[in-house]
Order: C-alpha cells, then sequence, then structure tokens
C-alpha cells in the first residue's frame, strides 16, 4: 500500500488512530477538513507540506475558521500511531486514499461538494471506483417479493455486465449484490461502519481475489455501524452510481427514503422505483415526486439505464 503524503496529513488530521484518543483533540469532520482545504489551496499548499516544518509553520497565518490552532497541531504530532495503523492496514489488505488522490472518485466532490469524505478505505480494486453502475437499494425488512426482485434484477446486472453498487447491508442491498456476485458480475458495496469484518467475511473473499469486489467505507477499519453513518453512506452510493433503482422505500422515513428523495432534489442521478406487484406507499411517493417507475423493458437493457442522462426536474428540484 502507497499512501501519498497528502493522505498521511488527512489521516492525521481526520482519522480517529486509537481508542485511546478519547480525551485527546477532536479529528476534523469532512466540512471542517473542506474549510483547512480551501485555505491550504489559497496559499499554495497540499494537505501533505504540513508534514514538514515549513509548511506547518505556515498555519500561524490561518485565520480561525472555527479551527483553533492548537487543534491542528495536536492532531498532526500523531505520526506514531500513524505508521503503526498504516502497517497494520497493510497487513489487511487495505487500502486508503484522501481526495487529493487521483484514485478518489472525483464524482463524490461533484456530488456531495463539502460533505465529501476527506478519506475513503476499501479493499478490491480501485479500478471499480471509475466505471459506472446501477445502484440498488431498498429497506433492510422487505418482504420476500421485494428480496426476489432485488435478486433477479442483480443477477440480470452481471449477465448485461452493469456493475451493481449496493450498500452491503441485509435487505435489499446485500441480496442485489451478491446474486450478480454469483452470477459472475462486478459490484461496489459501500459501508456505512469500517471495512474491519467484511474484508475477512468469506462471501466476499472470491470476489475480492478475483477483483469483482471493491468494498469501500469513509470510516476507520475498526469502527461501529450507526444510524447517521448509514444516512451519510446512502450519498455516497447515488454519486458513484450512473443511475439507481429503489427497490422497496418506507413512506417518508429512513435512510432509502432521504437518499432517494436528496437524489431527486440533486436531479444528477436518475433514479427509479420497482413499481410492479405489491409496491411500497414510499415508492409511490416517490414516483410522484418524479422517480420512473422501472419498466419491464427496462430489464432487457439495463445498460441503457446507466448511459442515460438525469431526468427533467421533479417536484423537489430548484
Amino acid at each position: 500500500m502507497t499512501v501519498t503524503e497528502d493522505t498521511q496529513a488527512t489521516l492525521l488530521l481526520c482519522a480517529r488512530l486509537s481508542q485511546q484518543e478519547e480525551n485527546g483533540a477532536k479529528t476534523l469532520q469532512a466540512r471542517e477538513y473542506a474549510v483547512l482545504a480551501k485555505w491550504l489551496k489559497e496559499h499554495e499548499l497540499k494537505p501533505g507540506d504540513l508534514l514538514h516544518a515549513p509548511g506547518r509553520a505556515r498555519l500561524a497565518g490561518m485565520e480561525s475558521n472555527g479551527i483553533a490552532l492548537e487543534r491542528l497541531e495536536s492532531l498532526l504530532d500523531r505520526g506514531a500511531a500513524l505508521g503503526l495503523l498504516l502497517e497494520q492496514w497493510e497487513g489487511r489488505g487495505l487500502w486508503v486514499v484522501s481526495v487529493g488522490d487521483p484514485e478518489y472518485p472525483s464524482r463524490y466532490v461533484s456530488y456531495m461538494e463539502n460533505d465529501a469524505p476527506p478519506l475513503l478505505y476499501g479493499i478490491g480494486s480501485q479500478r471499480a471506483l471509475r466505471g459506472s453502475g446501477l445502484a440498488i437499494v431498498g429497506s433492510r425488512d422487505a418482504s420476500e417479493e421485494d428480496l426476489a426482485f432485488a435478486r433477479d434484477l442483480g443477477a440480470r446486472c452481471a449477465r448485461q455486465g452493469v456493475p451493481v453498487v449496493s450498500g452491503a447491508a441485509k435487505g435489499i442491498d446485500s441480496e442485489a449484490m451478491m446474486a450478480g456476485l454469483e452470477e459472475g458480475g462486478h459490484a461496489v458495496g459501500v459501508l456505512a461502519e469500517g471495512l474491519g469484518r467484511a474484508s475477512v467475511a468469506p462471501q466476499y473473499r472470491d470476489a475480492i481475489i478475483s477483483g469483482r469486489l471493491t468494498l469501500i467505507s469513509a470510516y476507520e477499519p475498526d469502527s461501529h455501524w450507526f444510524a447517521f453513518k448509514a444516512m451519510g453512506r446512502n450519498k455516497m452510493i447515488y454519486a458513484l452510481a450512473d443511475a439507481a433503482v429503489v427497490v422497496s422505500s418506507s413512506d417518508q422515513s429512513g435512510g432509502t427514503w432521504a437518499g432517494a428523495t436528496e437524489a431527486l432534489k440533486r436531479g444528477r442521478v436518475p433514479v427509479y422505483v420497482k413499481s410492479t406487484g405489491a409496491a411500497s406507499k414510499g415508492n409511490e411517493k416517490l414516483m410522484r415526486a418524479g422517480a420512473q417507475p422501472l419498466l419491464p423493458s427496462d430489464w432487457e437493457d439495463l445498460p441503457r439505464l446507466v448511459s442515460n442522462p438525469a431526468p427533467t426536474a421533479g417536484l423537489f428540484q430548484q
């Protein structure tokens, strides 16, 4: 694993490096890091310059912008802890890139702007982050009809050469992703927790080794799942996809609803919904808000879905 100096500096500023840091300086959140990154760019500096005395000395000239100089200094002084962690991550086959690296998906910056995660952890091929894909999302507690729909759609994606982008969570996301992999397809799983357990999970092993599955997360490898992380993860799924299919959504609540309505507001990613059989009330409301029904004819030409421009403005767009 080659970690650039920019990424090393970003890790020091934004990542929790040990469980013993509860009383230490609070790491920078995405929006705080965006403020610092803007200041660095305006002063012709890169994050990696902060690893060296001349660049670090120039921090004294930064206006606060809500980020205390003492806090930045304390975070940058964690080099020893970072070195140990990088060795551990490399031994587990993990990689990490920061927003300034060429491997970092530009879609995250253009879609999420200041909310783009400063760091991205992953296992598997980084090339998958630059390709097209169909997001397949839905509720964890889905009906058997909806789960069968997701499995069928994931398998058809594989047979038609369309990668699946998924949250890899229990329910719709996982069923669609695993069905695609079982058919020999490709997938990207965006996790709402660290990659520690998923990176060694037996169900993923062969697909990762063969280069067909990439798992990514905005959170440190040993971090745990929290609801707020799942909400942030939903944005990452849509940002990485060229189109999305919502198999089942609750009615105006939950992560699936929040992710779909935000995507409709942004108007960057076409959103389709399952409208056949026992379609959920959430799906019906998403269609009234501008989502499109996934038609029977769409199943036969899934590559067309990921090559179409975004639809015209829906209810949520400005």
